[in-house]
């Protein structure tokens, strides 16, 4: 074990979203660790013959994971495609019987809005939802496109080899929680002076477990602000809340209105529910000395205007902070990282270049 535990079986990179990526030696005995705290529930499930197509990138711990290690661990199949188109994507889901499906926001968000999604996926059994938050109203609105299947969120980091938790098979999820901690892990969340919060409340999130790695390569001094006596310190907000996790967003993007919190993932949940919107980033700007929210938006249909857009937030009962101030900004793509976790320091530079 202890060989294991010293030998690197690959290095990855963070995703960048807040600063500038860091590599992650993973050991043997971090990955064995991983998918078998994740897999071991769906591996002798016997409503489950592990099929799937393969539509993101391999060179992130999301495509390792979930394409390689996961399915050579329970015997599964991989269909892979050369590269992404949603279209083709459900065609081979049907075509294969395939019955789960990885995938990041973005993909659940486009088959939640199309029309020519239909029947495809009627053979899911499990989907997993990664890499980022998706509000309860997409989840649910992707789970009617799936038919009986579950789709579940998870949540992990590379830092932890991968997911941290996970949806039992026979349960189902409609709250938009990340669910439940995989076994033989910890977990902590932490106010800002490191103290354990309620139940209910939002704090940092601190994860212990043998999937976690010990530091980051060569770059010690970002090891000893994010590892802390075994512990990893994630950077994400979460609230424990009836059995189950909900991810609020990363610390770092908070947006401060008049002393108020804002999160930019529960903005863009509530944008993306409106009939045009195909997607969605919001940013915090600064507007006469105070931070205000910003969207970026990736529209379809009929031309809307940002008074349409502006609108919308309060059309839905969302409070005053969190009202579009900074304004809307209609782009064709919103900047995502390989794994879908969407860059807002690109969304920063749009806004400085501006």
């Amino acid at each position: 074990m202890e060989i294991l535990q010293k030998t690197t079986t690959c290095i990855v990179y963070t995703g960048g979203t807040t600063g500038p990526p860091k590599a992650i030696p993973i050991s043997h005995a971090n990955i064995v660790a991983s998918v078998f705290l994740f897999m071991k529930p769906f591996r002798h499930d016997p409503k489950l013959e592990f099929r799937t197509v393969a539509h993101v990138p391999t060179t992130h711990l999301s495509g390792i994971q979930g394409y390689i290690t996961s399915q050579t661990y329970v015997g599964g199949t991989v269909f892979w495609m050369t590269r992404f188109d949603l279209p083709q994507l459900v065609a081979h889901c049907k075509r294969y019987s395939a019955t789960t499906l990885l995938s990041p926001p973005p993909v659940w968000l486009a088959i939640a809005k199309a029309p020519f999604v239909t029947d495809q996926l009627s053979t899911m059994v499990v989907g997993f939802s990664s890499a980022a938050p998706m509000g309860a109203e997409l989840q649910n609105a992707a789970q009617r496109k799936r038919g009986r299947g579950q789709l579940g969120q998870v949540w992990g980091m590379s830092e932890a080899s991968g997911p941290v938790t996970v949806l039992p098979l026979d349960e189902r999820d409609e709250s938009g929680s990340v669910a439940m901690l995989v076994a033989n892990s910890e977990m902590r969340i932490v106010d800002e002076e490191g103290r354990d919060v309620t139940p209910g409340v939002a704090g940092e999130a601190w994860v212990r477990g043998p999937q976690v790695v010990t530091g980051y390569f060569k770059n010690n001094q970002a090891t000893r602000e994010s590892f802390v006596d075994g512990w990893y310190r994630t950077g994400d907000l979460l609230y424990f809340k009836d059995g189950r996790f909900y991810f609020v967003d990363r610390a770092k993007e908070i947006i401060k209105y008049r002393g108020k919190s804002v999160v930019p993932a529960q903005l863009e949940s509530v944008l993306t529910t409106h009939p045009q919107i195909q997607d969605a980033g919001v940013i915090g700007v600064k507007v006469d000395d105070d931070e205000v929210p910003r969207a970026y938006l990736v529209t379809t249909g009929p031309q809307i205007s940002e008074e349409d857009i502006s609108s919308w937030p309060n059309d839905q009962g969302l409070a005053d902070e969190q009202q579009l101030r900074g304004g809307v900004v209609f782009i064709k793509e919103v900047p995502r990282s390989a794994p879908g976790k969407i860059l807002r320091q690109d969304l920063r530079a749009m806004y400085v270049d501006a």
